[in-house]
C-alpha cells in the first residue's frame, strides 16, 4: 500500500470538556481547521475526541475532512487519526 507523508498545521484549537474523570483526567473533544503541506496540499477540518490520563499526556482519536490534492489528484477523503500526546511530543498514523 503507498504511504504519503505530510504535515497538517492548525490553525485554531476548539477543544470542549466532554466530561470530568477523577482529577487529573478528562475527556474532551476537539474541532480543529486546518492546512496540509507536502505531498498533500490542501484545507482541512479534524474531529477529535482525547482522553487525558494525566494533566498533560493522553491518548486521541479522530477523523478528518480534506479537500485538496495529492500529486496531479484532487478531490475530498477522510483520514483515521489516532495517537497519543504528551508534553514533548503527539505522534498519530493517518489512516485513508
Amino acid at each position: 500500500m503507498p504511504k504519503v507523508n505530510g504535515t497538517y498545521k492548525m490553525s485554531a484549537w476548539n477543544e470542549t470538556t466532554l466530561r470530568d474523570l477523577a482529577p487529573p483526567q478528562k475527556c474532551t473533544s476537539v474541532a480543529a481547521p486546518g492546512t496540509f503541506f507536502g505531498p498533500l496540499i490542501g484545507e482541512a477540518e479534524t474531529f477529535y475526541v482525547l482522553n487525558y490520563v494525566s494533566a498533560d499526556t493522553g491518548v486521541f482519536s479522530g477523523f478528518t475532512l480534506f479537500e485538496g490534492s495529492v500529486g496531479d489528484l484532487k478531490g475530498s477523503f477522510v483520514l483515521e487519526d489516532d495517537g497519543t500526546f504528551d508534553t514533548k511530543a503527539t505522534t498519530s498514523k493517518w489512516t485513508i
